[in-house]
């Protein structure tokens, strides 16, 4: 009967390792990265729009609208375009500054659901709605480069004119919920400050990978 002789791989430095601790934390870690390349089924944009700050004047929007446009250029004018209610109240705070939300929480939310693959290589567009059209403000984000699937971020985007916003998406001023509860009133560039969440479901392959890294740190901690 022929015996097999099992040996282990030289490490980077040339010698054997003599212990696997790292290799089921190093497999299950690069499994999870397959997350943000592998999103699938329908998902949800879900947006809370908190509020307007340092507008150009004094004039009270009437709105926020999301829509968003597909990586292929599909949708230039917006897909499923959804709209807030007024603001809530003026910052006391804050020159020209508005809050959204209120009693009704539903009035500040935005959502919009489509196949998760689409929502997460889309360009999503927010714009600040006035009675008078020209003084409207603009912002977009790229979704696969803000947002992970079932995760959240709290960003501060810049605002431009609509006439003269510049092709293209245009990147957070800040993501730090920290930081927008600090940012200084001193700037002077209308930003949006929001809260964006991409929810969606795993495929099965890699639900289990999670559930399997879950495992892997409960059962670290437990023998630490």
């Amino acid at each position: 009967r022929r015996r097999t002789k099992t040996t282990m791989a030289p490490n980077a430095a040339g010698s054997s390792s003599s212990s696997s601790t790292m290799d089921p934390l190093t497999a299950t870690t690069k499994m999870a990265k397959a997350i943000m390349s592998a999103p699938t089924g329908n998902g949800k944009l879900v947006c809370t729009i908190l509020s307007a700050y340092d507008l150009p004047d004094g004039a009270v929007p009437e709105s926020v609208t999301m829509s968003y446009r597909e990586a292929n250029g599909r949708g230039s004018n917006g897909y499923n375009e959804i709209s807030t209610g007024p603001p809530a109240a003026k910052h006391k705070d804050h020159v020209n500054s508005f809050k959204f939300g209120g009693p009704d929480s539903a009035a500040n939310q935005l959502t919009i659901s489509a196949p998760l693959p689409v929502l997460f290589e889309s360009t999503v567009t927010f714009t600040l709605k006035y009675p008078d059209a020209s003084k409207n403000l603009t912002s977009t984000c790229t979704i696969h480069k803000t947002l992970r699937v079932n995760d959240t971020q709290w960003l501060i985007l810049n605002l431009d004119p609509v006439s003269g916003s510049a092709a293209g998406t245009r990147t957070p001023l800040q993501s730090s919920a920290s930081r927008i509860s600090t940012s200084s009133s001193s700037n002077e560039q209308p930003t949006l400050r929001l809260k964006l969440r991409l929810e969606g479901p795993y495929r099965p392959e890699i639900a289990a990978v999670i559930n399997l890294m879950n495992g892997w740190f409960n059962a670290v901690d437990i023998i630490s």
